[in-house]
């Protein structure tokens, strides 16, 4: 699994760490010099031969491309990618223990190790991050235009439809556009962050529904029926077709605890006396009056 092959990574660098260590010792203009000092010492000006200096220097650059391709084998990220397609979502455990959940239609782009100064992902979508803490290596979310920067916390990043949303959960980030990271907004539990183009705002997060994609569970507290029909529509994935005005103005209680569509639709025929007509995607809602 990636645990092991993470596992079987850090040992080759481990094994490797006194060769790399040397390769970098080398300065090839000091050790040349060196050896020029000394076959001029021990060999007479008349019985000197250049072809031995040549073969000295071709020797250093030899060990200069080897400790090279050390180099670029050990310490260069190898980027991986994962995709959700309309109706799925998938988790990955990233080698640093961060965990991300993507929503449907979603991409990330993370490295196979994290090998720089920084743990760097590039997403498209929606995801939720659990971020393991490390306050040596930042954790950066590149979005759009827009960056999320963290030490260790969680917190949920929606890119579709633009503007982009951060809602942090716990602990806090810092959001700013990647052209310019001199300033930063600071975003703390309990806020959502929202990037309009250059400008950074953020605000109470008041949407308790924001995390339903994942958890499964949508809550209402006397709310009207047209600010509820956007959330079932987020979370379904349907259009829902309001036939008859009157129904917008419903107050509705109620928590939906991972229902399918249909049972949620019967409970509001039931409440409200409504009726509905589910086709493919769409759901109408009438009254039966």
């Amino acid at each position: 699994d990636e645990n092991q092959k993470a596992f079987i990574e850090q040992k080759k660098i481990w094994e490797h760490s006194d060769a790399i260590n040397y390769f970098y010792s080398i300065d090839s203009k000091t050790d040349l010099k060196k050896v020029l000092n000394r076959v001029n010492k021990n060999i007479p000006k008349d019985n000197f031969n250049l072809s031995m200096v040549f073969r000295i220097a071709a020797t250093i650059l030899i060990l200069l491309a080897v400790g090279y391709i050390v180099n670029k084998s050990f310490f260069t990220e190898n980027y991986l990618s994962l995709t959700t397609n309309h109706d799925e979502q998938k988790e990955i455990i990233l080698t640093d223990g961060s965990v991300v959940n993507l929503n449907s239609n979603s991409k990330i782009i993370y490295p196979k190790n994290f090998r720089k100064k920084s743990r760097e992902v590039k997403l498209e979508g929606e995801a939720f991050f659990e971020i393991a803490k490390n306050p040596d290596k930042p954790f950066r979310i590149t979005v759009n235009n827009s960056v999320i920067e963290v030490l260790g916390t969680s917190f949920n990043i929606n890119s579709e439809p633009n503007p982009v949303t951060v809602d942090v959960v716990n602990g806090t980030v810092a959001f700013f556009n990647k052209e310019n990271n001199k300033e930063k907004l600071t975003i703390n539990k309990g806020e959502r962050g929202i990037s309009k183009g250059i400008l950074f705002e953020k605000s109470a997060n008041e949407n308790s529904n924001f995390l339903a994609w994942k958890t499964g569970i949508l809550e209402f507290r006397n709310t009207k029926l047209n600010e509820v029909i956007p959330e079932l529509e987020k979370y379904y994935r349907n259009n829902f077709i309001i036939s008859d005005t009157s129904i917008n103005n419903l107050i509705i209680t109620t928590t939906i605890d991972n229902q399918v569509v249909e049972e949620v639709l019967e409970e509001f025929e039931i409440i409200f006396d409504l009726e509905y007509k589910l086709s493919n995607d769409t759901v109408i809602l009438s009254s039966k009056n």
